[in-house]
């Protein structure tokens, strides 16, 4: 594609430089520029719009910069900042994001602070954001800043705002009509997400059964008839002034400004499990109990390893590491499964081999990071590179292979699957063996923003954003097809938790907080009162194991 930028000149964009496609057109990205270039001609925003956008002072707010235009210097679309290393705010929303990458309460307030200031920036400047929901808000890849994006469809002084997702609707504004109060009620939606993990209208209320007559009625989570997911922290995390806050904007109904120049709260949170447990359902069996509660937790057939916020732990040795705040997974090395614990500094690639005790030289960027089967991947560029060991222990020396290549900018590192979008065409990436890389084209997850997904043993499950609303959906992928078997609608952004045994049975947590097992087309549902979203389910010598706090458990169905 062929364009011409005001004040720059001709632009030539190629597939390479394609980040993501939407409804109204496609981004693409060059160095620190970013392309919107609209699908017809009808959906370009007016120039003078651009010009009144400009009037917000605030760097985080990506505001569209310099018009583009075809080769009839007709308007078709504008350039932007782009901020690369960022993902999606709502994954934020997740203990299990938050444990894996060590934010603790303090960060997630830094993080509410940031989108705050982004929001009364806006507003200082005449401006209103109107669609504040979390998927118009990026995180930075140091997790303690916040970008807004799509700034385009904000609402100015004259121009109206042009779209605005249901669940940040204010239900008690007229239709068509925002404000500031409507933004601080939208504002107060996402950030209670971000202290909690939970949209503050849902949960389990006897009688209110849907998010609009809850949103109607003013009855949040903050209303004790409401019962809340096990996964959810405590309201205790929540600093008392902005607690106040939410009770007058959710429960009450007033429209007001967010507190502001707070600290966070510092209060423990409590897990609900005992040594054992046995029930008419399941037996819970404690295997390990770690010195403190891991950030994650990575099993082999001979380790159990569990990532700490500065180091790991293993066999109750702890060995302190400079991850605090990073990306780290742990891979297992043959033919002894040696942990290898790998993170990224920076742009840099680091391992740090567990069995030896030392550092492992490598030199190779890396955007990010999974393992799968124990085999350490990383995205560097347009490459998924496979981390390979040579030698024994004390001789041990890394290197890289090249196991796929995908788009740089339209390609997401998940847990398990690398997930893409080619020019709007969703692939997913699988890596059933080493040095093996299998792409499968799964068009039901067109037009979904993907903000989760799990592979396991030929288990496939996806979390994406549609029209406003998550849902969940799971394959079959044997080897190189997908066969979409469920999709669960309108659930929370949680990540998929489940597990696949040795003996081909899918264990997951659903979104009623029961086990599910699954295998050949059967499904039995266990519903008990140990089972809850915060265990998060780990395969341990093949069978379904579980870390809630700072211990392993093994979970055994009667």
């Amino acid at each position: 594609m062929k364009v011409t930028v005001d004040g720059v000149g001709p632009v030539t964009l190629g597939q390479g430089d394609f980040l993501a496609q939407g409804g109204e057109g496609a981004v693409y990205v060059r160095g620190t520029i970013a392309y919107k270039v609209y699908n017809t001609l009808g959906k370009m925003i007016p120039e003078g719009k651009i010009s009144e956008l400009a009037s917000i002072q605030n760097v985080r707010v990506i505001k569209p910069d310099r018009i583009i235009r075809d080769a009839s210097n007709r308007a078709i679309g504008y350039t932007m900042r782009y901020v690369s290393d960022t993902q999606a705010l709502c994954r934020m929303f997740t203990r299990d994001f938050r444990d894996r990458n060590g934010v603790d309460h303090a960060l997630a307030l830094k993080i509410i602070r940031s989108l705050q200031d982004n929001v009364k920036d806006t507003h200082a400047a005449g401006v209103l954001v109107v669609d504040l929901n979390e998927l118009n808000f990026l995180l930075a890849k140091s997790l303690d800043e916040v970008f807004s994006i799509d700034v385009d469809s904000y609402q100015t002084r004259s121009f109206r705002a042009t779209a605005l997702m249901e669940s940040v609707r204010d239900r008690h504004a007229a239709l068509n009509t925002f404000n500031t109060g409507t933004d601080w009620f939208a504002f107060a939606i996402v950030s209670f997400q971000l202290f909690v993990g939970i949209h503050p209208y849902k949960g389990k209320h006897p009688t209110l059964k849907d998010l609009d007559a809850r949103m109607s009625n003013n009855v949040s989570v903050l209303d004790s008839a409401v019962r809340v997911p096990h996964v959810c922290y405590p309201f205790s995390v929540i600093p008392s002034a902005y607690f106040d806050w939410y009770r007058a904007v959710l429960q009450d109904g007033k429209r007001v400004p967010p507190p502001d120049g707070l600290v966070a709260a510092t209060a423990a949170v409590a897990t609900s499990i005992v040594r054992g447990v046995t029930s008419g359902s399941i037996t819970i069996t404690e295997l390990i109990r770690f010195g403190e509660t891991p950030r994650a937790v990575y099993v082999s057939v001979d380790h159990v390893v569990g990532v700490l916020q500065d180091g790991v732990e293993l066999r109750g040795q702890v060995m302190r590491l400079p991850i605090k705040n990073r990306e780290v997974t742990v891979g297992f090395v043959a033919p002894l499964n040696d942990p290898v614990v790998v993170w990224i500094d920076g742009e840099s690639l680091r391992l740090f081999d567990v069995a030896a005790d030392r550092d492992l030289p490598i030199t190779v960027n890396a955007s990010a990071l999974m393992t799968y089967e124990g085999r350490i991947y990383a995205k560097s560029g347009e490459r998924i590179v496979e981390v390979c060991f040579h030698g024994v222990r004390q001789r041990r020396i890394a290197s890289v292979t090249v196991a796929g290549n995908v788009m740089e900018h339209a390609s997401q590192v998940l847990d398990g699957v690398v997930i893409q979008s080619l020019l709007g065409a969703m692939w997913i990436s699988i890596f059933p063996q080493s040095g093996q890389c299998v792409q499968v084209r799964v068009r039901e997850l067109d037009g979904y923003r993907v903000v989760a997904a799990k592979y396991d043993r030929g288990v496939l499950v996806v979390v994406g954003n549609r029209a406003g609303q998550y849902d969940k959906l799971i394959f079959d992928v044997p080897v190189d097809s997908a066969r979409l078997v469920k999709c669960v609608a309108d659930v929370d952004s949680t990540p998929p938790n489940f597990v696949v045994t040795d003996s081909g049975v899918c264990a997951t947590i659903d979104e009623n907080e029961e086990l599910v097992l699954a295998k050949g087309g059967k499904e039995r549902r266990v519903a008990d009162t140990a089972i809850g979203g915060d265990m998060r389910l780990v395969r341990h010598e093949g069978r379904v194991a579980f870390v809630r706090g700072d211990q392993l458990y093994r979970l055994t169905v009667s």
